[in-house]
């Protein structure tokens, strides 16, 4: 397989396991199976039965399912909701974050914190998944050289963003059943003031809104990788002997502070030139005798 083919098919799988978790972390903030209380009415009292049919209490005796937004009751046994106010969609209600705060507690407040700060990460975390596939459709179309990193790292914030507003959601949910004790009056109820009958029938679940929420977590992930090998592809690359001889100093003579000594004449042996007139025989004299080292044999 080919450089420009792998490429292709990984910025292909990117864009649609980019588009996968947009849907998914989606469904996941529109829909009202976050976590499911399931209340076996049988195990209550007789008395908690018939009582349980009017009054806010009521909302606390019956299976529910909760959303992000809002909490919903699917069931028939529902005949409370016509004498109460504020019903949504026949059968739903929006969740309480507007009690009164002045007497509540430090744990009731840290818990309200905590789950607004869980749909704010989710707001921003599918913001950023939109915001980078429109950067990865950009690369399919143009395939630039510069800046191929960008979808990337927006990919991996938004995965880590939504993480981190799985574990608010979990610290809120810890929090309402262990550790927030108001009993706020004609308000909501939470698990340490119910009574025994009703804590042993009532179980809770964490349904398919919960699910969706990780596996658009999971398919961010892998998007996130796709772009990365994408990246990695498209970057343009240098020789490495290139580089390096880029970086070094380019060399430079050393300044000579003082001035340079005056250079000393050399004598120069010159030959005189042929004589044009030629030797005179001075004398003609011949020796009658002449001395023995001449006539010496050698």
């Amino acid at each position: 397989m080919g450089t420009k083919t792998r490429t292709t098919a990984c910025l292909t799988f990117s864009t649609i396991a980019n588009v996968v978790a947009i849907v998914l972390i989606l469904a996941a903030m529109g829909t009202e199976r976050w976590v499911v209380y399931s209340v076996d009415r049988t195990k209550l009292t007789t008395l908690q039965r018939t009582s349980s049919t009017t009054g806010i209490t009521a909302r606390y005796y019956h299976t529910r399912q909760r959303g992000m937004f809002r909490e919903c009751y699917p069931g028939n046994d529902t005949l409370f909701l016509d004498t109460l106010g504020g019903v949504i969609d026949k059968n739903c209600f929006m969740l309480m974050f507007g009690d009164d705060s002045a007497s509540a507690s430090e744990e009731y407040t840290s818990m309200i914190a905590l789950y607004t700060s869980f749909m704010a990460m989710f707001l921003v975390g599918e913001l950023l998944l939109v915001v980078s596939y429109a950067v990865g459709l950009y690369m399919c179309l143009v395939r630039p050289t510069s800046h191929v990193w960008i979808p990337t790292i927006m990919v991996c914030v938004a995965a880590f963003v939504v993480v981190l507003g799985m574990a608010f959601f979990h610290s809120s949910i810890y929090l309402q059943d262990t550790l927030v004790q108001d009993q706020l009056p004609d308000r909501q109820q939470y698990y340490s003031k119910w009574p025994g009958e009703l804590k042993r029938a009532t179980t809770r679940k964490f349904k398919e809104s919960y699910i969706a929420a990780w596996v658009g977590v999971a398919f961010a992930i892998i998007a996130a990788f796709c772009y990365g090998v994408t990246a990695t592809a498209m970057a343009p690359r240098s020789n490495l002997l290139e580089k390096n001889v880029k970086r070094l100093p380019s060399y430079r003579p050393p300044r000579r502070h003082h001035r340079p000594r005056p250079v000393r004449p050399m004598p120069v042996m010159t030959l005189d030139p042929p004589r044009t007139k030629p030797l005179k025989l001075m004398s003609t004299k011949v020796l009658p005798n002449p001395p023995p080292y001449y006539l010496h044999p050698y």
